[in-house]
């Protein structure tokens, strides 16, 4: 399970800003119609599964 943090709309995608139970920041972007059925909202708690992950080293 992760907590929905923030829903920043992009045009035509929506990047939905995630963190994990133990405090890890997850980002998801989804079609904004994926984003309207999913119905997520900031508070949330949901599900991801990763389809296609890039991971971005801290420097």
């Amino acid at each position: 399970m992760v907590d929905v943090r923030r829903v920043v709309p992009l045009g035509a995608d929506v990047r939905v800003e995630l963190a994990t139970s133990a405090g890890q920041a997850l980002e998801a972007q989804v079609e904004r119609d994926a984003w309207r059925a999913l119905a997520l909202q900031a508070g949330d708690r949901a599900v991801a599964v990763p389809r296609a992950a890039r991971v971005f080293p801290i420097v």
